[in-house]
């Protein structure tokens, strides 16, 4: 036996967008195509005065009361919508990241150099990069030398980055020492 056709399932997780005589609640909040306020309206009424300028009546915010519904062109309003996300997406992907290098207290020059050469990568793309030395048994007796090694890698990276949270011991895990280093505004 077939499945059932289920065609009012959406792809995508938009929000489905009720428009004319879609719309099932008596009355309606109208907003003209300038966004202004026209009062509490009766569905059909607010739908016959959408008609009458050639244009729809949407609904805005469902959960209101009553709800808001909008004369607006319906096309245009799918238009601005996907506008509207495109720009939150472009915000959204702009934003700083933070990402994690971890040294140790001990590390060989080559281990160095390649941790240096991830968190420069990190830096030239525009995110924050968190330095973290985790101490193991007699290196807690030397904290010193993980802060050197910090500063040592501070200054590899000098020319791409700049520390804004010096070498420290982090308050929550003593074993643990810190330090951030974000990109150089250009």
């Amino acid at each position: 036996m077939p499945a059932p056709n289920n065609n009012n399932k959406r792809r995508d997780n938009t929000p489905r967008i009720l428009k004319d005589y879609q719309i099932r609640v008596p009355e309606v909040r109208l907003l003209d195509e300038e966004k202004l306020n026209l009062g509490v309206m009766k569905t059909p009424q607010a739908l016959q005065l959408a008609q009458s300028k050639g244009l729809n009546l949407i609904l805005i915010n469902a959960v209101s009361t009553p709800p808001i519904a909008q004369i607006y062109d319906y096309g245009k309003y799918k238009y601005d919508l996907s506008k509207q996300e495109k720009k939150t997406r472009e915000i959204k992907r702009n934003e700083q990241e933070t990402k994690e290098v971890q040294l140790s207290a001990v590390i060989d020059i080559g281990d160095f150099n390649t941790r240096a050469k991830q968190a420069r990568k990190f830096l030239e793309d525009g995110d924050k990069v968190k330095v973290r030395i985790m101490m193991k048994g007699r290196q807690n007796l030397y904290p010193e030398r993980s802060i050197q090694v910090m500063k040592d890698f501070a200054e590899n990276l000098k020319d791409v980055g700049e520390v804004t949270q010096p070498p420290k011991k982090d308050a929550v895990a003593a074993k643990v020492i810190l330090m951030m280093i974000e990109p150089i505004k250009k």
